[in-house]
């Protein structure tokens, strides 16, 4: 019983970890939210597109800003 609460504690603890890198994320607005957050190397190119491998055009960053409450460049 006791391993199965640990168990249960670690998932939920794990379940709201939030992204610390490009990395850790799997969406374009995961990478804004973690760039608007102060990650600034998610922007390495000062190009104002983060984690550029899930994020691909200004136009939806600027989009995503918007909806998130961001105003970085």
């Amino acid at each position: 019983m006791k391993r199965f609460v640990i168990l249960v504690a670690a998932v939920l603890l794990g379940a709201g970890a939030q992204a610390k890198t490009c990395k850790d994320v799997s969406s374009c607005e995961q990478a804004v939210i973690l760039w608007c957050e102060g990650y600034s190397r998610a922007d390495a190119d000062h190009d104002s597109i983060p984690c550029e491998t899930v994020c691909h055009s200004l136009r939806d960053v600027q989009e995503i800003q918007s909806q998130v409450g961001c105003r970085l460049r």
